[in-house]
């Protein structure tokens, strides 16, 4: 089923009507006039054309928790709809695909998002507000050009534990696709801070923000120091993990129908990202060109790995919501000596890490703090599509992401790379296998080619046999017609039929793990690839016996 809206001018409409959209997205295929259409698949979403700043609002923690855990937590049921043909998420306003589609270098791994090295140091920085003092000081500034940044400092008595967590969180969101502000780790003298002269800021307040950070290297101050990375009009507050934004004419996906935020469950479990939840994200104006419109950030990442922001991590975090029912009611009837397998875990004392480790790591059981709407949605579609990105991450490309948390020496940055990599193969082995664990199919010269996830990543065992059934396909009557040839393979490369239909379906099986179709088109032309390209992919799990 053809679930995205196209980028060609004709779909644009869909945007000022988001209840046909949704209607159309969601139709069965038989109301379909065909399944695939000329400009399958797309990679952009027009979800990025000019509209009213919409009105600012807040959210509390307090609020969602309680909303989420009792009210919203399903959500609209239902696959993801943001999807193209090819079961990728197109690029939008919430996401953009990185390191997946292009191998980033080390450099740009390490350095993540913005391009700046931080606040300028050839001139002071005027504190424009103090946004808090405990458990953490928060300052806002502005640099001598002009750019303005968010100060984040450590609690006294962990330096370096919640900025360092931040700091590869962030980069590791980048990464993957998801848009975070600039943030670079940071030192500066206390002088270098003065008052905005028409803010009401005072000397005193910013001395008692600083009497309540750590220190390092003799006096001087280590923070994270945070900015959005494009022109920004306004920020709006946080954005929801359910529903839409009536005052945001370009937003018309359910946000638990996103699979950009139903995969974000795989990437905040690899990462221990217990904090991720609405007040923690950023919806922000910005204007390109001729254009306004909201870009959608994750923006907190400090209450990651082994960090709960203030101080480490508890030993339950990771593994249960802040209010689970029914563990409470097992512990109750057995008078506190019943819990889960975190009860006994054991972690090494790595100085600024905190609770951090793949013992007894299961991606699918773990938990964020908070309950979350689209979290509770993701299906074996969603994990897979965020597994394949993981497990694209080298050992060595997630060092250089760690090295961006400038952490004293090495002790941590070998335990955090180590504890990562492992992580990351717990959630190939536990994703991949989906639909037979096959991935990035292409066509060359006359062989449909493609890679085998499960063996590059899980297994790397001999390749399994896989067994291959080609069908003409109807686009218009959006359905398989005669059979026309079967086969079986244990490598990666499959012949094409003979002959000049305009489409092909390939049902690849792998016993029990499931099946893959791969739909071919033919193209207009002789390519280098050859006269077919891949138009559309399905997968599926082996049925149950």
């Amino acid at each position: 089923m053809y679930t995205s809206v196209s980028s060609g001018a004709s779909r644009v409409a869909l945007f000022f009507v988001s209840a046909c959209a949704v209607a159309l997205l969601t139709a069965t295929p038989t109301a379909q006039a065909q399944r695939f259409l000329d400009d399958d698949p797309i990679t952009e979403d027009p979800d990025r054309l000019n509209m009213p700043v919409p009105v600012q609002r807040t959210a509390s923690d307090y609020v969602r928790f309680l909303s989420n855990t009792f009210v919203e937590t399903r959500g609209d049921a239902g696959p993801a709809i943001n999807v193209n043909t090819l079961q990728q998420v197109p690029n939008s306003s919430w996401y953009e695909t990185r390191h997946h589609r292009t191998r980033m270098t080390l450099e740009a791994l390490r350095r993540g998002a913005g391009e700046t090295d931080g606040p300028a140091t050839d001139s002071a920085w005027v504190v424009e507000s103090v946004l808090s003092v405990r458990p953490v000081a928060r300052l806002r500034i502005r640099d001598g050009d002009g750019r303005r940044y968010e100060l984040r400092l450590d609690s006294p008595e962990y330096p370096v534990l919640a900025t360092a967590a931040g700091a590869v969180t962030n980069r590791a969101y980048h990464a993957l696709g998801y848009n975070v502000p600039e943030l670079r780790i940071i030192r500066f003298s206390p002088g270098r801070l003065v008052p905005a002269s028409r803010n009401g800021v005072q000397q005193a307040d910013i001395w008692q923000a600083l009497e309540n950070a750590p220190t390092v290297d003799g006096g001087v101050y280590r923070a994270a120091a945070l900015r959005i990375p494009e022109p920004v009009v306004e920020r709006i507050g946080p954005f929801r993990f359910h529903g839409t934004r009536p005052d945001d004419g370009n937003d018309i996906f359910p946000h638990e129908r996103r699979r950009e935020l139903r995969g974000l469950h795989v990437a905040a479990a690899w990462l221990n990202h217990t904090g991720i939840r609405a007040t923690r994200t950023l919806d922000v104006a910005v204007r390109h060109g001729e254009r306004t419109f909201v870009r959608h950030y994750l923006y907190n990442t400090f209450e990651s790995l082994g960090s709960a922001q203030v101080g480490p991590k508890e030993p339950w975090m990771g593994r249960e919501y802040l209010v689970e029912i029914s563990p409470v009611l097992v512990r109750m009837g057995t008078l506190g000596l019943s819990g889960g397998d975190w009860v006994n875990t054991q972690y090494p004392d790595v100085p600024h890490v905190g609770r951090f480790g793949a013992v007894n790591f299961d991606p699918d059981k773990w938990r964020p703090e908070h309950p979350n709407p689209a979290f509770a949605q993701r299906d074996s579609a969603d994990t897979f599509w965020m597994a394949a990105q993981i497990a694209h991450i080298t050992d060595r490309e997630i060092r250089a992401m760690v090295h961006a948390a400038d952490y004293p020496d090495d002790a941590p940055v070998d335990y955090v790379t180590t504890v990562l990599s492992r992580r990351r193969d717990s959630i190939a082995a536990a994703y991949l296998g989906f639909g037979g664990g096959l991935d990035e199919f292409r066509v060359s010269g006359e062989r449909l080619v493609f890679e085998d996830l499960l063996h590059r990543y899980v297994e790397r065992t001999a390749p399994r046999l896989r067994f291959v059934q080609w069908h003409r396909f109807s686009n218009e009557a959006h359905r398989i017609t005669d059979q026309i040839g079967r086969t079986s393979v244990s490598g990666t490369e499959i012949q094409l039929p003979s002959g000049h239909s305009p489409f092909y379906r390939a049902r690849i099986t792998t016993p029990s793990y499931g099946t893959t179709d791969v739909y071919l088109r033919r193209t207009g032309e002789a390519t280098p690839s050859g006269h077919y390209e891949v138009v559309g992919i399905d997968r599926s799990a082996a049925p149950e016996e």
